[in-house]
């Protein structure tokens, strides 16, 4: 995540939030007040350089925000900058209509990702290029429930050529940028927190309720999410925040975790540099619990089933060995779409080796933890650290 904190400084400089004079504190403009919902996050986004006002004296935070700007935001945080770059030279050299816009590079990346229809957009494919006939469609402004499916598409990304090749940011998965790596079936209890839960149409429900599973949508002051109005540059910068910054996110958690998979002040070491890091304790403890209710076995099979039950910020990789191969089991294997990854193994006539890894998704996957969990004694399961 800190390299994608890095892409997102140059975030909406050029086409999107872009003035010649730079603002050096939310505190010079006369329209944003401390004491604003969104100050936290607009203050943040101007101290660190990633965006300026609308003018030396203004941020302008009612403001809309355009379907094509939301298109280069995505980008920008999925790291795929440079690919945006390409295709605008590219549609430029194959003369593809449209290909003078801003966007064009942007909306040919989101249409090789799969994030945005480009049908439904109205963009006609010719040689594999989107053609853009109508600029003025992608000046429109963004719904917030548009950029809730937007966003939520681009969390789900999986291993594309596209991301793959990225020079830099994420490594090929928007998973990363889940809470827990992953949904659960508890997604469905956030409809609790909406109050127009039912204006919501109904292709957009579970795209909303994600975003307030990872923390990112929150109600108004009323608790309503407000699907239909359009997206404010306010709203944007608190979405930039929170998507970047775990830590910013809100925290209604509605699984049922087990005691160790919850954490608190102990289970961190002290960090001069500010960043949370796991004790090995703590570490140890999570990946624990994860392998005794993920592993069963017997004589013939191993079966590992995992649940969503990391901690919020961490998720949780296996692989499994035996003498004769190496399984994957996790995110890695899955992606987001998957609650619960399960692998069954024939073991008959091997040994076998759990390794359980424990990912920090707010600092780069950074690993905090790895056990390996082997058979013991009448079908227990031997769990060693092996992080010494």
């Amino acid at each position: 995540m800190k390299l994608i904190k890095n892409i997102i400084f140059i975030i909406v400089i050029s086409a999107i939030l872009c003035i010649l004079a730079s603002a050096l504190s939310a505190d010079n403009f006369i329209d944003v007040k401390k004491e604003d919902w969104f100050y936290e996050y607009v203050a943040k986004l101007v101290n660190d350089g990633v965006i300026n006002g609308t003018s030396e004296i203004t941020f302008a935070p009612q403001d809309n925000f355009s379907i094509a700007e939301c298109s280069a935001v995505i980008t920008r945080y999925l790291g795929l900058e440079s690919k945006a770059k390409y295709y605008s030279k590219q549609m430029q050299s194959a003369q593809t209509p449209g290909c003078d816009n801003w966007f064009s590079g942007y909306m040919q990346v989101m249409h090789e990702t799969g994030i945005m229809d480009a049908v439904e957009y109205g963009l006609e494919l010719i040689d594999g290029y989107v053609a853009i006939h109508d600029a003025s469609v992608f000046a429109t402004p963004i719904t917030r429930m548009d950029f809730a499916y937007l966003i939520s598409k681009s969390f789900e990304i999986s291993g594309s050529l596209l991301s793959q090749n990225a020079p830099f940011g994420i490594g090929g998965y928007g998973y990363e940028f889940i809470s827990t790596g992953c949904y659960d079936d508890t997604i469905y209890n956030y409809a609790g927190l909406i109050n127009d839960y039912n204006s919501i149409p109904q292709g957009y429900v579970e795209p909303v309720l994600k975003m307030y599973y990872n923390g990112i949508f929150a109600g108004d002051d009323n608790g309503n999410f407000n699907p239909h109005a359009n997206l404010t540059r306010a709203e944007m910068a608190k979405v930039i925040c929170v998507i970047t910054n775990f830590d910013m996110r809100s925290t209604t958690d509605f699984r049922a975790l087990p005691p160790q998979c919850i954490l608190n002040e102990n289970s961190f070491n002290a960090s001069v540099t500010g960043e949370k890091q796991l004790t090995q304790t703590a570490a140890f403890d999570i990946l624990s619990v994860i392998a005794n209710s993920s592993i069963t076995y017997d004589t013939n099979v191993l079966t590992y089933s995992q649940a969503n039950i990391t901690p919020r910020g961490y998720t949780c990789d296996a692989y499994i060995h035996t003498n004769n191969e190496t399984f994957i089991v996790g995110l890695s294997k899955y992606g987001s779409n998957y609650s619960t990854y399960s692998q069954s193994v024939n073991i008959k006539n091997t040994s076998f080796e759990v390794i359980l890894i424990l990912r920090n998704l707010a600092q780069d996957l950074r690993i905090e933890g790895v056990v390996s969990a082997k058979a013991g004694p009448n079908g227990t399961l031997q769990i060693l650290n092996a992080i010494k």
